[in-house]
């Protein structure tokens, strides 16, 4: 049916109007083609996923690191880091997945005793990553000098997505660089990261 209207711009016709569907056979092939969209999506959207929550931790912890400096020479004094499982006090090995203290150390001997002050309180790390230092602790002198090591950085994908955090002698935070071109960043020492 074909309406005829008039108005400011003189006559004019509309389209007749049909209402039209889609047929089976073009709903799933619109549904076949989301479905190979999604699919070759997914994995690379994992992939950012991944990319930008490492990069999120390695900073967060290089910025602790950087407090943990700032404030021992601030306060003329020793200040520690150590990993911790109950927010409460340091626990021996390398794995600092589980969250790590900075803490006034009085006594340098690395673990919160009566008088040292916390600092402050960094809760573990998410998405499955792993963190580990060469060491148990990092001891911070009042001139910001610390323990040397290497903050490994690991998700599921291993050493070639890793990231590392060199800390040298004079107590800055550093991130490690693959030097030999072989896709893995090397620590402190010249050896390649590993998630193992």
């Amino acid at each position: 049916m074909k309406v005829m209207m008039s108005g400011y711009f003189g006559k004019f016709e509309t389209p007749p109007q049909s209402a039209r569907g889609m047929t089976l056979v073009e709903l799933i092939l619109s549904i076949t083609i989301l479905v190979i969209l999604v699919t070759l999506a997914v994995p690379s959207m994992t992939e950012i996923v991944q990319n930008n929550r490492g990069d999120t931790q390695i900073n967060d912890l290089q910025s602790s690191l950087n407090y943990a400096r700032s404030e021992a020479i601030k306060r003329n004094a020793s200040v520690s880091l150590c990993h911790t499982h109950d927010g409460e006090t340091c626990h021996l090995g390398k794995n600092w997945k589980p969250g790590l203290i900075v803490f006034e150390d009085q006594n340098l001997n690395g673990t919160i005793d009566e008088g040292d002050t916390v600092l402050r309180l960094y809760r573990g790390l998410s998405g499955g990553n792993k963190l580990k230092f060469s060491a148990n602790k990092i001891v911070y002198s009042s001139n910001g000098f610390a323990t040397t090591g290497t903050f490994t950085l690991c998700d599921t994908r291993g050493a070639t997505h890793s990231r590392g955090l060199i800390i040298g002698s004079g107590g800055l935070a550093t991130a490690a660089v693959d030097g030999d071109s072989n896709g893995i960043p090397e620590d402190h020492l010249d050896v390649n990261l590993s998630c193992s």
